[in-house]
């Protein structure tokens, strides 16, 4: 109120002494002391209404001199700055601004001071320490006489919610939500960025995308929780690995990718990839689990200039398929590879056409006691009917079942074809023989196995005596969880055999505490007994340890008498192979059998 009574009491003076000379220079009778108060009354009643447009606008407003002093502000431009009149009036506006912003203010300022509008962005500081985003236009305003700029009037508007807003979309679109690192958008257009400047300048490019392998089965055991603490943890190890010149993106899934801006030579590759390995090494613990990983990789560089994002991704992609297909921990990509590619993309589409068409059939193995020469059983090993490709081997399909899942209904199948068959054959005559068949790693960590496989016992109406599920070392690696299923399994009255032994990690130690019959001998040990000493070695110790473990020990792949007399004079007297007899239909079997 002082400074309005001050503004008026000098306006008031203005325009009397402009009045005065007025006065002067009229004649009395035209212009009489009652026109002139109203005359004064009106520019005074003009220039309250102004104040209050000044001062009421709900736009916050300042007010400045050609050297930056704030000459007036209005109510909303203090309660903005958190300022009180006294506080702000005769200050320089360096007092409200950023440090940072001040340059770039102070450039727009002398924009404006030449009489041209400006329109830009910039911060303030409150007068409690936060920074506020502005938007300002400032106007010049010039004197009356001499038509030279002598304040700046600066309208402001406070943008910081619809920057944060922005930030927050820019935020959504260009980074992934969970794990806080970019995201695939975000890692193509900077790779397209890469590329432009790796031809300039004439540097290779890597681009690797990186798969963990079973993740879904992680997800599928042990819950999305720990699933999402895995992906964390191995986003946190992955970032060790890449520069500041260096993108690491998660593409989706358990699915990431890194390109190296400076990716040098392929040994300086697979250097990075040793890398990669070294620090995802350790165990991760999630949620009381400490799950060891392996990750799957697809390399392409960028050989040709004109190679753009997206077909570098693609070649990436590829090699991580076929990295995937054949087990190999890492694949450079090469042309040859995309032929593969469409095969098992196709081969992909006609698993699950299998499964509803039942093109799935067993082909049987008999298991012989060496000494006595009684079939002891048979294993039923999967065949695919395919339509058009003919009958295809479980080595063609099998990886990919499990990859995409469908092993574990594909397991179900199985099962219940070996039932059906043992029960026909009890039908027919035959000696009452055990059937074994081979349990995924999926399909044993899958809510109520036990449950599933005494209901298809009850249907076929096969005892569970005969039935023998052949299992991996690899499922035995979560002990509790192991121990409880094959209690499960034990107490349905089937038999459990550990299939390929001495291939995988288990521990000696927990398999005397697993109800295990039977171990079988993997055939790659077999198969060089009497030329590699080393696999007559290894054969020499599963016997020996099964004897000590109460187990019946099987050997599979046996293919000549050498072999045969090797694993009699070790004490193994069960085996399986082509010595004995190939896989064979149902009915063949059958035949088989009646003949001996």
């Amino acid at each position: 109120m002082r400074n309005q009574a001050m503004v008026g009491h000098s306006f008031r003076q203005k325009i009397s002494g402009v009045l005065q000379k007025f006065k002067l220079r009229s004649r009395p009778a035209i212009l009489g002391h009652s026109t002139l108060n109203q005359v004064e009354r009106k520019l005074a009643d003009t220039n309250q209404m102004l104040h209050s447009l000044f001062e009421l606008n709900p736009q916050p407003v300042m007010v400045t001199n050609v050297h930056g002093i704030i000459v007036r502000t209005n109510a909303a431009a203090r309660q903005l700055c958190g300022y009180s009149y006294e506080q702000i009036q005769d200050e320089h506006y360096d007092r409200v601004v950023t440090e940072e912003e001040r340059k770039k203010l102070g450039v727009y300022y002398q924009q404006a001071l030449k009489g041209v509008p400006q329109a830009f962005e910039t911060a303030i500081l409150h007068m409690e320490g936060y920074k506020i985003e502005i938007s300002v236009t400032a106007i010049p305003v010039r004197a009356a006489v001499t038509a030279e700029v002598h304040e700046l009037v600066l309208i402001l508007q406070d943008i910081t919610s619809s920057k944060r807003a922005l930030e927050r979309i820019k935020f959504v679109a260009y980074y992934d939500d969970m794990t806080g690192i970019p995201n695939r958008r975000f890692f193509r257009e900077h790779l397209e960025n890469a590329l432009h400047l790796a031809a300039r300048n004439k540097t290779s490019i890597a681009v690797l995308i990186l798969d963990i392998d079973r993740f879904k089965l992680f997800n599928d055991s042990f819950g999305h929780n720990v699933g999402d603490m895995l992906l964390l943890q191995v986003t946190e190890r992955l970032i060790r690995c890449v520069s500041s010149h260096d993108v690491l993106a998660r593409m989706e899934g358990d699915e990431f990718a890194i390109f190296y801006t400076d990716a040098g030579s392929a040994s300086d590759i697979e250097m990075s990839i040793a890398a990669i390995r070294l620090v995802l090494e350790q165990p991760f613990e999630c949620q009381g689990y400490n799950l060891t990983i392996t990750m799957s990789i697809g390399i392409s560089v960028n050989e040709d200039s004109q190679i753009d994002a997206d077909h570098l991704m693609k070649c990436a992609d590829i090699a991580l398929s076929r990295a995937k297909e054949i087990r190999n921990n890492h694949q450079f990509y090469s042309s040859s590879m995309e032929i593969g590619t469409l095969d098992r993309l196709t081969m992909e589409s006609d698993l699950h056409s299998a499964i509803q068409k039942e093109e799935f059939v067993l082909y049987y193995q008999p298991q012989v006691n060496i000494v006595s020469g009684d079939i002891i059983g048979v294993e039923g090993l999967i065949r695919w009917n395919h339509p058009d490709r003919g009958l295809v081997l479980p080595g063609e399909f099998i990886s990919l079942a499990e990859e995409n899942g469908t092993i574990t209904l594909i397991g179900e199948q199985v099962i219940e074809m070996a039932c059906k068959q043992a029960v026909q054959w009890q039908k027919e005559g035959l000696p009452h023989i055990p059937v074994s068949v081979n349990i995924s790693v999926r399909q044993f960590l899958q809510p109520n196995l036990a449950l599933r496989i005494s209901e298809i016992l009850t249907q076929t109406g096969l005892p569970a005596h005969l039935l023998e599920l052949e299992i991996t070392e690899s499922v035995t690696s979560d002990v509790e969880y192991a121990q409880k299923v094959l209690d499960e399994l034990k107490q349905l009255g089937v038999e459990i055999c550990i299939d390929d032994f001495g291939t995988g990690y288990s521990s000696l130690s927990f398999l005397r505490k697993f109800p295990i019959s039977r171990l079988k001998i993997d055939r790659s040990f077999v198969r060089d007994i009497m030329n590699d000493r080393s696999d007559a070695q290894i054969v020499e110790t599963i016997i020996a340890m099964s004897r000590h473990l109460n187990m019946k020990v099987i050997a599979e792949g046996v293919e000549n008498r050498e072999q045969l007399l090797f694993l009699e004079k070790q004490q193994c007297y069960e085996a399986q192979g082509y010595l004995f007899a190939r896989p064979m239909p149902g009915d063949q079997l059958a035949e088989w059998l009646r003949s001996r």
